[in-house]
């Protein structure tokens, strides 16, 4: 079986190498790396787009390059303050768009790798929001069908049956809850055999898709978990010996067991996007603190506007905060208080508008510092110009962007 599998992802390098020779004549100017342009417009401002000669030069020779011929997809971190910010709703959204065929050459139906680590998950939901994609992308635009009709509607292009559809993209959804850390990289390990097991020992419908995504909900289940088994482990290991100075230093003889654990998840999930390259996200939770200070990016809507700064903790997550291409930061759109000498007739007068803010349920998504591709020396000049060059020309939408959440998906702003 090692050898099978040894052989099958030769053939995948040797098969992706050869889809990634462009003619001399053909230049990619947009990678549509998730199919979602307000998303993609952000990921191409900080990576050089695919297939490209894009070189990089730097002012500081102590510092190495980071190797960007590989075009490797990007890794995503989606982290909020509080729970309840709308990273699980982006994430059923992003779903929808990665297995349903949208009709255009820049994307067709892959397969997606969910691990719903903290079995908050909604199946329902996720059906909800592919069934909703599948019934905007099969009625004409000029009609107006109800959804409860669509199966039937003799309206629906091609009389389409919505359900069928919706089945087969749920098919190709696949979603693993490990029950711990060590059990999460098993399952990445084991992902090969099941993915690309021969037809006939196969036991899932994608054997004809590419993995599109893989997502990782959350990175943060298993924190305070794996940390009281270290502190257990640590209570029940072998008198610690003396140093020669007669001073606990507190070393473990027998290795940082914690710290082996998270680089296995790391090479893990490293190892799966090099088989299938596909994109990776996973969220994480992040605890704020008295220091705790983020730019409000929403509120300075400037082409002039100096590099994004935060003091953002690092997350609860076994993976590094280099570990990503990018952080994003998500969080509940703010309705600014009454102020205090406010009179009353002003106070009623302003009272609907604040009541529609807080019934549209606006959430936000921030870029923020963290990710293999943010700490760049300022000099690094990737297709001619510099990450601060690049933010300035990718305007407002470089920074972030708003989302509602609604009954039947996601929109945005």
């Amino acid at each position: 079986m090692h050898k099978i599998l040894t052989n099958t992802f030769k053939l995948l390098q040797d098969l992706r190498a050869s889809l990634s020779k462009t003619s001399p004549n053909t230049t990619t100017t947009q990678a549509h790396h998730f199919n979602l342009p307000n998303l993609d417009h952000i990921i191409n401002i900080f990576l050089p787009p695919p297939n490209s000669n894009t070189t990089t030069t730097s002012t500081s020779p102590n510092r190495p390059l980071p190797n960007l011929s590989k075009n490797h997809p990007p890794i995503l971190e989606l982290t909020s303050l509080t729970p309840g910010s709308g990273k699980t709703h982006l994430l059923y959204h992003l779903l929808a768009l990665c297995v349903t065929d949208d009709g255009t050459p820049t994307h067709k139906p892959s397969t997606a790798l969910v691990f719903d680590t903290d079995a908050k998950f909604s199946i329902s939901r996720l059906a909800e929001i592919v069934r909703a994609r599948i019934v905007t992308l099969t009625i004409q635009p000029s009609t107006d069908i109800p959804l409860a009709d669509t199966t039937t509607n003799p309206k629906a292009r091609g009389n389409t049956n919505i359900d069928e559809t919706l089945t087969t993209a749920l098919q190709n959804i696949h979603i693993f809850r490990p029950s711990s850390l060590a059990s999460l990289v098993s399952t990445l390990h084991a992902l090969p055999a099941y993915l690309l097991a021969a037809p006939e020992q196969s036991l899932h419908y994608s054997g004809n898709r590419e993995v599109g995504l893989l997502v990782l909900d959350s990175a943060s289940a298993y924190f305070w978990q794996e940390r009281m088994s270290a502190e257990v482990d640590g209570q029940e290991s072998s008198p610690q010996k003396p140093c020669d100075n007669g001073v606990d230093d507190g070393a473990d003889d027998d290795g940082d067991t914690g710290a082996k654990e998270d680089k296995d998840l790391t090479s893990a999930l490293r190892a799966t996007q090099d088989l299938f390259g596909c994109p990776i996200i996973y969220t994480t939770m992040t605890l704020a603190n008295s220091t705790t200070s983020i730019s409000n990016t929403s509120t300075t809507h400037t082409n002039t506007m100096p590099l994004l700064q935060n003091t953002l903790p690092a997350p609860l997550s076994p993976l590094q905060i280099s570990f990503p291409t990018l952080r994003l930061l998500f969080s509940r759109s703010v309705v600014k208080r009454f102020p205090g000498n406010m009179g009353l007739n002003t106070l009623l007068q302003d009272r609907g508008a604040r009541q529609a803010v807080v019934e549209k349920g606006g959430f936000r998504v921030d870029v923020v510092p963290g990710g293999s591709v943010w700490n760049r020396d300022e000099h690094e000049r990737v297709g001619g110009l510099s990450l601060k060059e690049r933010l300035r020309g990718g305007g407002i939408k470089a920074r972030g962007f708003g989302f509602v959440i609604e009954e039947g998906g996601v929109s945005f702003e």
